[in-house]
C-alpha cells in the first residue's frame, strides 16, 4: 500500500505544505492503517520531543532506524514506515538546501 497512487506525497507535503489534495490522500491512507491508536501515539511522541527542540539532523535521522524497528516489530506498521522514512529524509534535505 505505502508505494500505491493512493499514498500521500509526503515529499510534497514537507517542501510545499500541506494542502487539500494531501489531506484528502492521507485520510484514506490512515483509514487503511491497522496500526492502532497506541502505535501511533508512540510513532507521534518519537517526532514531538524533537519538534521541541532545536532541529539536530542526526537525531532526526535516527527516526528511520526506529520507525524500521517499530516496523519490523509490529507488522501494522509495516505501510506506515516507509511513508514517515520518505519524510524524514525530505525534511533533512529541506533543512540542508536551507542553511545552504
Amino acid at each position: 500500500m505505502a508505494n500505491g497512487a493512493n499514498t500521500p506525497d509526503v515529499a510534497k507535503a514537507v517542501r510545499e505544505g500541506f494542502n487539500k489534495e494531501f489531506l484528502d490522500k492521507v485520510e484514506p491512507f490512515a483509514q487503511k492503517l491497522a496500526a492502532t491508536n497506541s502505535q501511533v501515539r508512540n510513532i507521534f511522541s518519537m517526532v514531538d520531543r524533537l519538534r521541541n527542540k532545536p532541529f539536530d539532523e542526526e537525531e532526526f535521522l535516527m527516526l528511520r532506524p526506529r520507525l524500521a524497528y517499530a516496523a519490523k516489530r509490529e507488522t501494522k506498521l509495516q505501510d506506515l514506515e516507509p511513508v514517515l522514512s520518505k519524510a524524514v529524509n525530505t525534511v533533512v534535505e529541506v533543512s540542508d538546501i536551507k542553511e545552504k
